[in-house]
């Protein structure tokens, strides 16, 4: 008896495995579903603590209430991303690209965003305190009143 496509899936546990846009996976195999991490990867409420993840190319990724705290994300292509309700507390974010990211709510403080691009970025809700956003990229940046710079250095 064969196994349907769901169940072939389900035997594959790739967490925390990363590929990039030159990864080549079998036809019809859903690989932005194994918890992979890559561009387009859908992993809410993944725990992402600590992780070593420089240059990391997250493009389009689904990372929704994601813990980043003090990940290493320096570099890292985070552009067109969801993020809402992330954790990325004292996370690295040094020359990432976080252009057009969707950051709704979500909390970075004590985050190193130094030359970081986030033009077109929502921010609404976000809790920035205390993050360093030295030479940081914010053309058309989308913030309202409940998005928290205090204290961050801009």
């Amino acid at each position: 008896m064969g196994l349907n496509r769901t169940q072939r899936d389900r035997l594959v546990d790739l967490s925390y495995a990363r590929y990039d846009s030159e990864t080549r996976w079998p036809e019809g195999f859903r690989y932005t579903r194994c918890s992979a991490i890559g561009p387009g990867t859908s992993i809410a409420e993944f725990n992402l603590y600590k992780a070593e993840l420089p240059g990391i190319d997250l493009r389009d990724a689904i990372l929704h209430m994601v813990r980043l705290t003090e990940a290493d994300l320096r570099g890292a292509n985070l552009s067109g991303a969801d993020l809402t309700h992330a954790e990325m507390n004292r996370a690295d974010l040094r020359s990432a690209n976080l252009r057009g990211a969707d950051l709704r709510d979500v909390t970075m403080i004590g985050a190193d965003l130094q030359g970081a691009d986030l033009s077109e970025a929502n921010l609404c809700g976000a809790n920035l305190l205390w993050a360093n956003l030295t030479n940081a990229i914010l053309k058309d940046t989308i913030t309202d009143r409940f998005t928290h710079l205090i204290r961050s250095h801009i």
